[in-house]
Parts: structure tokens; C-alpha cells; sequence
């Protein structure tokens, strides 16, 4: 039941992600939205996942510990995410009020990102060393699962029930999958609700007021040694140029090729989930055979030169559903496999005596790489096209790799289970 709770949670954070990134931007193409405008509900999606670092201290120091310590944090945030996604129903026209919709997805994503921090930190309560790694591979598939019913599902249902049926749907979704953790106490005797009975407050002592400063303490000193700090540039731009191409490539295809919102969310959404998953798996046998920095270096060369032969291929590669199909399949799998790499890479770089909250950091660093970029999708179409827009993309993508030229492996000399050591010690600085 803890397992499955997990996945549920992480399928629920993958929903709305593949209906906004996906199946919401075709439709709102197909109504006229320009390419600015798309952009921008596009980066108000990310945002909150590039913020996301601050949610850690936030949940470790407040709570309400009768109910449980992550818990409590997981109802309010899944319970708003179906209620952001409820308020978009009564829109008469999506379109109608931009502002509004950019407020909703953004206060939408703020309580998905609040979501993944307490169910990241609910996994590292509650899971045993030896199923850490099982429970894992099963929490990114179903990551991922989210994403294709988000995507490929809600575009289904969007050529059916209509936009406002498929809104319904998902907030069902959500509302579902909230019971599971509403109905299973994370410790036994823990209260059901805050006024019904429970000795849950008694299980735990309350946390040190210190704690949080001394791990931004720790944090500081962490980020100080050279490859940490060339692995924060790197985090910045390193998935810059594939969120931006998503967004681009979805629009080239809904207002250049007229291809109709269900069929580019089956292709975005739906083959290219499947591709990645695969790739994902497959990636992570090629990290330990072959290294992280060999897997990021030939996967991000070969998505830059793939998004510079789609831009160059121009309207006799776009007009021809099979290749773009098999392109789509072809980048979504190398940026899977890079994804999972550079998990790896920052995992290499994190200080034992602060490896949570760092990683915590490298990640929401890559959310704002993918942040600032969605901001120049208006730019980049009025500025170069679809067909250059897409060289330049590729160009940018395949430089990317000159940063690990300075992210090395860190020497192992040191003895990492013996906390006291000085941190300056262990980062070899």
C-alpha cells in the first residue's frame, strides 16, 4: 500500500503536467493564441518547479504532527491542484482572459511542485534501504504514465467531450487518487483527521528550530568547490533548449501543419511517453557501463543535431507525418536517457553531509532552465522562423555539453560515512 500510495501521488503529478505542456498548448494554438502568449503559459508552468528548493525547510520545520509529518502537507496540495484545474471549468472561453489562465496554472504548479517535495519526503520516511531503488523505478514510470494521461488521454478526451469535459476529468482523477492518502495513516495511531482521535502527536519529538539554518549553512559550503559550482551553470541551460523545443515543435505543428490538438497530443503526449520510458530504463544500464558524462554528451549532441535536421528538413520533413513521428520518438528518448544521466551527474556532486537539499537545488535549477527559455518562444519564432529557430535551438542544445569539461568525478579518498568529517574535507577543497 505504501508503494502503490507513491505511485498514485506521482501519477498525479504527471497528469496536469502532460495536459498543460501538451494537450492544453495545442488547444489553446488551435483558438489563435499567439506564439508570446503560449510561451508565457508555458513558463508559468515551470516556475514553481524552479522554486521548488524552498519547499524542504518549509515542511521539515511546520506541520501539524498529530496527522502525520508529510501527510497533512500532501492533502493541501493535491486537494488545490484538482481545485486550480476545477476553477479553469468555469471559464466560458480558456482564451477569453489570458491573465486569469496564466494565475490558475501558475497557482496550479505551485501546489504540484509543494506535492512532489512532501511525497519525495514521504518516500524517504516510510521506505526501507533495500526497496529505495525499486520504489523509485516505479514512482518515474508512473511519473511518466501521469504525463501520457495527461497528454495523449486528455487529448483524447478533448476531441470528445470538448475542453471542459477533459478539465472534469482530470480533477476527478486527482480527487481519486487523494483518497489513498487520505484514508492511510502514515504511522499507526496517527489521527485520521485533525479533529478525530489519535496519539500520532506522541510518536515524534518536535524538530530542532536550528535545523534549517544549519543546513543552508551546510548548503553554502557545499555549492563552494568548482565542479558544484560549474554543475549550477551547467543546471541552468542544460534543459533549456529541449523545454523551448517542445513548446516550439508543438506549435510548428498545430498552426504551421494544421495538424488538430487530439493528434499532436497523441504524438506528444502519448508515443514520445512511451519512448521515454524505455529509454529511461535503457539509459540507466548505459550510466554504469559507460559513465555520465559519455550518456549526456553523445545523447545532448545527438537531440541538438536531430532538432537541427527537423528545422532544416523544412515543410518536405513537417508535411510527412511517419518522419516527424519518428523524430518526435527519436529526441524524447535521448532526453529521457540524458535526463536520467544527469540525475546521476548531480548525484555525484552532492556533499554527503548535505546530499538531499543539494540535489533538492540542482533540480529546481534545472526547472529554471526550463523557465527562462519558455520566455523566448515568441522571440525565437518572430525572430528566426520555424525553420532557423530550430538551427539555433540545435546549435545551443549540442554546446551545452563544454560545461562538463569541468564536471569531473570527485576523488573517493575520503571516508563519506564519518559525518564529522569537516565539509571542506570532503569536497576535496
Amino acid at each position: 500500500m505504501r508503494l502503490l500510495t507513491l505511485c498514485a501521488l506521482y501519477v498525479a503529478q504527471g497528469i496536469p503536467w502532460g495536459f498543460v505542456m501538451v494537450t492544453l498548448l495545442a488547444y489553446l494554438t488551435a483558438q489563435g493564441l499567439d506564439a508570446g502568449s503560449l510561451g508565457e503559459v508555458a513558463a508559468v508552468a515551470t516556475l514553481p518547479w524552479a522554486f521548488k528548493f524552498i519547499w524542504g525547510p518549509i515542511i521539515d520545520r511546520f506541520g501539524f504532527r498529530p496527522m502525520g509529518r508529510r501527510r497533512p502537507w500532501i492533502l493541501i496540495a493535491q486537494a488545490m491542484m484538482a481545485l486550480t484545474l476545477l476553477a479553469m471549468v468555469f471559464f466560458k472561453e480558456l482564451t477569453s482572459s489570458v491573465e486569469t489562465l496564466l494565475a490558475l496554472v501558475f497557482i496550479h504548479n505551485v501546489f504540484a511542485s509543494l506535492q512532489d517535495v512532501a511525497v519525495d519526503a514521504l518516500a524517504v520516511d516510510l521506505l526501507e534501504e533495500d526497496e529505495r531503488g525499486r520504489a523509485n523505478g516505479f514512482m518515474w514510470a508512473s511519473k511518466y504514465f501521469g504525463m501520457l494521461l495527461g497528454g495523449a488521454g486528455m487529448g483524447a478526451a478533448l476531441s470528445v467531450v470538448g475542453i471542459r469535459g477533459a478539465l472534469l476529468v482530470q480533477v476527478s482523477l486527482l480527487f481519486g487518487i487523494m483518497m489513498l492518502p487520505l484514508f492511510l495513516r502514515e504511522r499507526t495511531g496517527d489521527r485520521f483527521l485533525p479533529w478525530t482521535r489519535g496519539v500520532g502527536e506522541d510518536s515524534e519529538g518536535a524538530q530542532e528550530s536550528s535545523s534549517t539554518l544549519e543546513i543552508l549553512r551546510k548548503l553554502k559550503a557545499a555549492m563552494s568547490s568548482t565542479p558544484a559550482r560549474v554543475g549550477i551553470a551547467y543546471a541552468l541551460v542544460a534543459n533549456s533548449a529541449t523545454a523551448l523545443g517542445g513548446t516550439f515543435t508543438n506549435m510548428l505543428l498545430s498552426s504551421q501543419e494544421g495538424w488538430d490538438p487530439g493528434t499532436v497530443s497523441e504524438v506528444l503526449g502519448g508515443y514520445s511517453i512511451f519512448a521515454s520510458v524505455g529509454a529511461a530504463i535503457v539509459a540507466g544500464f548505459l550510466v554504469d557501463r559507460l559513465g555520465v558524462r559519455r550518456v549526456i554528451t553523445v545523447g545532448t549532441l545527438l537531440v541538438g543535431a536531430n532538432y537541427i535536421v527537423f528545422g532544416l528538413g523544412g515543410a518536405a520533413l513537417w508535411g510527412n507525418m511517419g518522419l516527424v513521428i519518428a523524430t518526435m520518438l527519436i529526441v524524447s528518448g535521448l532526453n529521457s536517457a540524458v535526463q536520467v544521466a544527469q540525475f546521476a551527474l548531480f548525484m555525484g556532486l552532492c556533499s554527503p553531509l548535505v546530499a538531499a537539499t543539494q540535489f533538492t537545488a540542482y533540480m529546481a535549477l534545472l526547472n529554471v532552465s526550463m523557465t527562462w527559455a519558455q520566455t523566448l518562444n515568441g522571440f525565437l519564432h518572430e525572430t528566426f522562423g520555424y525553420t532557423w529557430g530550430l538551427v539555433v535551438l540545435g546549435c545551443f542544445h549540442a554546446s551545452t555539453v563544454v560545461f562538463l569539461w569541468w564536471i569531473r568525478p570527485r576523488p573517493r579518498d575520503v571516508d563519506e560515512d564519518r559525518t564529522e568529517a569537516p565539509v571542506s574535507q570532503v569536497l576535496d577543497v
